[in-house]
């Protein structure tokens, strides 16, 4: 594993707010990047170092056994019992449906062991009682250290997600965007231990920091617990799409027109997106896994054959350490080569609309230009095709 590049990029718009993007690619493929530092040495890292608390926020923590490839992950959990040990306070949020739902081992065994630990709870968040989409789920993946440094995007705790899947997330250092993760996460901590929840995501209360210009928090809210404090993933992509004048460049794991909820006939809500700016002269590029494109051909054809759209299928499940395993997993949108989106939502209705979903939206040239320089990578890698 090659030494962590600790290249810290200073948002221009706001003085001492730092920004590093960190990146999984599947292990021993040349979509790894020498200039982006990898997550598995990050985390780790950034959870060593701290000194009162650690909030984690995930869909699940998966078990290996100690002689598996899995064993890898266990520099998370190391680190997550180290910091117990010297006293600081873990919180860890995973979600019930996803554990309801896979009685297995290695959905199990590590949320009941952490929690037996000294100095760490965990909590399973249960958020369909709040939503319109009968399968709502808790599907962030971030966490927070010492209430000053937030690490959000696509990162599940799995080995797959460290290992086989293309992923990206961003480490924020900015106090004011970290606590306003921070009341997301206390919301959810309270719905998850079955105590009233009151509006603790209200701009009124005080409780959001005010986080540097040029960054703003991003989250995917259910119905019962939506307020107008926080801007949405769907504002959020319709704040970029909408300021972009010239270039969209998306990679996503899943895009989907079905309808997850209510009466409509399709979601149209991100096609009519793409198709509206692409009208009007945005070029447009849109990269998805396999997966997605075998769910829904005609949807990729359709916005490849459109004037101003391109669209490739990327196939990397056979490139990590696991047959068959690999995704591309991240959520990047990537406006005029100085906007940029990073976070957990596909494009679908209910992880638009209902689940769980945090996200950055940074304005900063320095940044979307790496954030371009990985998507370019994956674009131009022998891996994708014509859908």
């Amino acid at each position: 594993m090659r030494t962590v590049l600790l290249l810290w990029l200073v948002i221009s718009a706001g003085a001492g707010s730092k920004l590093e993007i960190v990146e999984t690619a599947p292990l021993g493929s040349d979509l790894d990047s020498d200039s982006v530092p990898n997550a598995l040495e990050t985390f780790p890292e950034l959870l060593a170092s701290a000194e009162s608390s650690i909030d984690i926020a995930e869909m699940y923590m998966l078990h290996y056994p100690q002689a598996s490839k899995g064993r890898a992950l266990y520099l998370l959990y190391d680190a997550l019992l180290d910091a117990a040990r010297r006293g600081v306070r873990v919180r860890i949020l995973l979600d019930s449906t996803i554990l309801e739902s896979n009685p297995s081992r290695t959905y199990q065994r590590m949320a009941v062991y952490l929690n037996g630990v000294d100095g760490i709870e965990v909590r399973m968040c249960d958020l369909r009682r709040f939503s319109v989409y009968p399968d709502c789920m808790m599907h962030a993946k971030y966490f927070v250290v010492d209430s000053k440094v937030a690490v959000v995007g696509s990162h599940n705790w799995s080995f797959g997600g460290f290992a086989d899947n293309r992923e990206l997330s961003l480490v924020v250092r900015d106090t004011g965007f970290a606590h306003q993760v921070v009341a997301v996460f206390d919301t959810d901590w309270r719905v998850a231990g079955r105590r009233d929840v009151p509006s603790l995501l209200s701009g009124e209360t005080g409780l959001y920091g005010k986080a540097c210009s040029g960054l703003r928090l991003v989250v995917t809210t259910p119905t019962g617990l939506r307020d107008s404090g926080l801007l949405s993933t769907a504002e959020a992509l319709e704040m970029l799409f909408g300021q972009t004048d010239s270039t969209l460049d998306i990679a996503v794991n899943s895009f989907t027109t079905r309808v997850d909820f209510g009466d409509a006939e399709r979601f149209w809500f991100v096609e009519s997106l793409l198709r509206v700016r692409a009208g009007q002269g945005v070029r447009v590029r849109l990269l998805v896994d396999r997966w997605a494109y075998e769910h829904e051909p005609g949807l990729f054809r359709s916005l490849d054959s459109a004037d101003g759209i391109r669209v490739r299928v990327i196939d990397i499940a056979g490139l990590g350490p696991n047959p068959d395993a690999g995704t591309m997993h991240a959520k990047l949108v990537i406006g005029d080569d100085r906007m940029a989106l990073v976070g957990s939502a596909t494009f679908s209705q209910r992880q638009l609309m209902e689940c769980r979903n945090l996200g950055v939206l940074v304005e900063n040239e320095n940044i979307a230009a790496r954030l371009k320089a990985v998507f370019e990578r994956d674009w131009s890698s022998k891996y994708t095709c014509p859908p």
